[in-house]
């Protein structure tokens, strides 16, 4: 049973109320085993390898989107000085992003 004070997250199939305390601690990561049998942590290049390939066209299709969404906010002629700096640095900020992406995977020189 819940008690009373504890914040009801959302409810089962059967409608009774889950809570934190239900919950499963979410897995941490992946462990590999070295040559001594031992499992270990994988590495952080490891890590970062696998989610590079995965993560590569969604970071460039959402950097390119980034950069469209500045690039009409800047077309925009009732925009004050201040707000036309700010979307200016972005659209700078998402565009180096953008580029160090793409010479990462070879895309660019």
């Amino acid at each position: 049973p819940r008690d009373k004070n504890e914040p009801c997250l959302a409810t089962d199939e059967d409608g009774a109320a889950i809570t934190n305390r239900d919950q499963a601690a979410p897995e941490v990561g992946h462990e590999f085993s070295d040559s001594s049998g031992e499992a270990t942590a994988p590495s952080k290049a490891q890590d970062e390898e696998g989610a590079e390939d995965s993560e590569a066209p969604e970071l460039l299709a959402s950097s390119k989107a980034a950069i469209e969404k500045f690039e009409l906010q800047l077309d925009n002629p009732s925009l004050s000085q201040a707000k036309r700096y700010a979307v200016k640095k972005a659209l700078a900020m998402e565009r180096s992003k953008l580029i160090r992406e793409e010479r990462k995977l070879g895309l660019r020189k």
